[in-house]
């Protein structure tokens, strides 16, 4: 259980690592963002985070 628990650390944290990666390069390309595709990031940007919240709270009770 713990294995698994540092492999899903490591991989929330690589895929919000890389989304916020893409939003800030979208951002500084200049280019005019629609607001739906900045609504998608930012929910998709909070849904990591709240996953790896879930993730170190499970690890520290453990």
């Amino acid at each position: 259980m713990k294995a698994l628990i540092i492999i899903l650390r490591v991989f929330v944290g690589i895929a919000l690592s890389a989304v916020l990666f893409l939003w800030f390069a979208a951002h500084a390309s200049g280019h005019k963002i629609p607001n739906a595709t900045d609504r998608s990031f930012t929910k998709t940007t909070v849904l990591l985070l709240f996953l790896l919240l879930i993730l170190l709270f499970i690890k520290r009770r453990k």
